[in-house]
This record gives C-alpha cells, structure tokens and sequence, in this order.
C-alpha cells in the first residue's frame, strides 16, 4: 500500500509539473505571436490536468487571436464566475462581439465594465470602446424595435376598464415599434427623443381592439454613480376603434451599481389622463408609481426583481370606484442557454384595492402572472420571440375573477 501511495503522489505532481511546463511554453508562444501553436499548448495543460482561471484565461485569449471566437466566447462566459476575472472577461467578451459584428452586444458589456469594474484602466479602455462606436458624442445614432407578432387569448379583457373578463377565446396580430433619437450628447449628459406605436387587433372581437402612440423628450444625466433620466410624454391611445385617452406623463429614472454584479433602480412615475370619449369619463384623473428594482448579473443568467406602489385618483363612476391602490412584487430570471437561445421566466404578484363606493363594497383582488419564453437569435439583429403566459386574477366581487392563457409568437428587429 505504502508503494502505491507514493506512486500516486509521483504521478500527480509529474502531471502538475507538466501543466506548469506547458503553461510557461504557451505563454511564450503567446508572446511571439504564434496564437494558434499556444492554443494547442494551452489545451494540453488543460488536459494535463491545470483548471486554473489564469490557463483559462490565455486559452480564450490565444483562442481570440487566432480568430476562434466561438470559443474564446465560451471560455471568458466561465470566467465570469470568477470574482478576479469577471470584469476582464466581460471586457474581452466586448471584444468577442465587436468581432462577431454583434455591435449592440458589445456595448452592454462594455458598459457593465464601466458601471462595476474597480479596475481604473479597465474602465477607461471600456470607454475607449464605447467613443469608437458612437465616434460623434453630439449624434449618436438612433435605436429602437420593431415587433410582429400572433397569438391566441383563451379569456379576453381588458385592465383599464376595471379587469373584467368576457370569456371568449380569440386570435389577435401585435404590432409594436419604438425608436429613441439622441438630439445632443449622451446618456451621462444629453437629450433624447422617443416614439412609440402599439397595436393589438383581434380576429373576431374587434370591439377590444387597442392602439396608441407615444411621443416624449429626455432629459439625461450622471450624478457621481447614478445615471438618471426626467421625461415628458404624450400619449394618445384609442378603444375599440375610437377615441380613448389622452395622457400626460412624467417620469423620473435612476440606476447605480451597488456591487460587481448588481444594480439598483428607482423609478418614480405621475400621469395625468383625460377621457377623449364619455364613455370612459370615469377613468379620467391622475396616478402616481414608485418602484426600486434590482439586477444580479451572473455570467450567462441575470435576475430582476421590483416592488412597485401606486395610487390612483380617478373620476370613477357613480356606483363603482376604479381608484385602485396597488402593490406589485415581480421577478424576472434570463438565462443564455447557446449563443442563439435565450429563456426568459417571471413571476409577479399584485394586490390591488378599490375603495367602497355607493352600494358597492370594499373590494380588493389578488393576481399572479407567470411568463415563459424562448428567445431565438438568427441575427444579432432579427430575433424569434415564443411565449405563454398565465394570469390568475382572484377578487372579492366575483365579476373580477379569471383565469386567462396568452400564447404568442414575434419577430422582433432591432436597430
């Protein structure tokens, strides 16, 4: 027994060394600027038995100079995991999809670096990065989405006019599209402007066919470690074909990082609506929403989560009130399962509260929403987005209890 046990100690510290040769001869290759030779090397240190983040690192490194990129993705996404490499590997994973023509993803990972790397040098290259794609600081290029889609609706209805349910199963088509236009400067110090356009029409039930447009200017701005924005918006929306509301809204948002992973966000929201049909003269008046959210980014999977309060103040009607009082906890969780898919799951909950008004009493429901989805990539740009999505809505005035099944599939371009 005693042979066999030196003979094992022998064989893993020869493995070690070896690892360790290999290593030094990797880097040397490295150096001299054989990156296709210093991979082979690297791999067989891995192999010989070094797990080690540093032979990980100039793995992916040699891997990205030989034009391996695939790879060397692979290789920086693990070291993400590790506290002394994250935010290098994020940087580099900046670089990955700068070669791979991903523009929009490179600047999500070069902007992380400068939001959560202590690395001085490290954020001040990210920035570098980031000045060479928006070269024009005064006339960064415009952004947004477009989306198509279809989907059937097991129990149609519609919130704004108090939640309830037909029970009717229908089809619809969606179209959404918003676009954001920078009029000067950035997102540290600069102005914007966004527009928006929504809408959802339904094969047979076009009675509950719903549209609206959006206008608002942006103000944004960077206060020590917070980036905040103050909007303003218009919007115009129609019901069932007519006239709807009219809406005025200001909004104020902020996010900071609160560790190498995580950021906070605080939003505060005030609008202002005004009935443009009789019909709905008793949802016109004012709300106010205060939410704070928080993201964990950890490699390939983020999480998000909010708590959201908010009040209304309605005209409502003369025997119902629709001013409800509300409270909402969410979670969302991403997880990138290949370079091309992406699952998405959330789960919320909502409180709601109605006060009693004439012959109606206190009312209060309680909702929860699970969402599923499969995001599939064809381009960096086109997109294919399937989801379903569960809503339970129990109230305490039967006519506001459902159940209801969304399911829907989406292109979605981005630009």
């Amino acid at each position: 027994m005693r042979k066999v046990y030196w003979l094992m100690c022998f064989v893993c510290w020869s493995g070690f060394v070896s690892a360790a040769t290999l290593f030094d001869e990797g880097i040397k290759l490295f150096q001299a600027g054989h990156y296709s030779e210093a991979v082979k090397v690297f791999e067989r240190a891995l192999s010989a038995g070094d797990k080690s983040p540093q032979l990980r690192y100039n793995l992916g490194a040699s891997l990205y100079k030989s034009q391996q990129y695939a790879k060397a993705q692979e290789l920086f996404r693990q070291l993400q995991k590790e506290p002394a490499y994250r935010d290098l590997a994020t940087y580099n994973l900046g670089q990955v999809a700068l070669k791979r023509g991903d523009a929009v993803q490179a600047k999500r990972y070069f902007k992380q670096v400068i939001e959560s790397s202590d690395n001085i040098k490290l954020r001040a290259l990210a920035a570098l990065q980031l000045k060479s794609l928006s070269p024009n600081r005064f006339a960064p290029g415009p952004s947004g989405l477009v989306e198509l889609g279809m989907g059937t609706d097991s129990n149609v209805n519609f919130d704004p006019i108090g939640g309830t349910a037909t029970g009717l199963h229908d089809s619809y088509t969606q179209l959404y599209a918003t676009g954001k236009f920078w009029l000067k400067g950035d997102e540290t110090d600069g102005y914007d402007l966004r527009l928006s356009y929504s809408n959802q029409a339904y094969s047979r039930l076009s009675s509950y066919n719903y549209g609206a447009y959006k206008l608002e200017i942006e103000k944004a701005m960077q206060t020590q470690a917070w980036l905040s924005s103050l909007g303003l918006a218009y919007d115009k929306s129609t019901y069932a074909g007519s006239a709807y509301l009219t809406t005025w809204i200001f909004d104020y948002q902020g996010k900071r990082p609160v560790s190498k992973d995580g950021r906070i966000y605080l939003t505060y929201r005030y609008s202002n609506s005004a009935a443009d049909n009789a019909l709905y003269a008793y949802l016109a008046g004012s709300e106010h929403q205060l939410r704070a959210a928080y993201s964990l980014y950890l490699g390939p999977s983020s999480y998000h989560t909010y708590y959201e309060y908010e009040t209304n103040s309605l005209a409502n009607s003369a025997t119902r009130s629709y001013s409800a009082s509300r409270q909402t906890l969410s979670g969302k969780y991403y997880h990138d399962l290949s370079d091309s898919w992406l699952l998405q799951m959330g789960l919320a909950y909502r409180t709601s509260s109605y006060p009693a008004l004439g012959t109606t009493a206190l009312r209060t429901d309680n909702r929860v929403k699970l969402d599923l989805g499969l995001n599939y990539k064809l381009t960096r740009q086109l997109h294919i987005v399937g989801e379903y999505g569960y809503t339970s809505n129990r109230s305490t005035d039967s006519l506001y209890s459902y159940d209801r099944n969304l399911v829907s599939l989406s292109g979605k371009y981005y630009f």
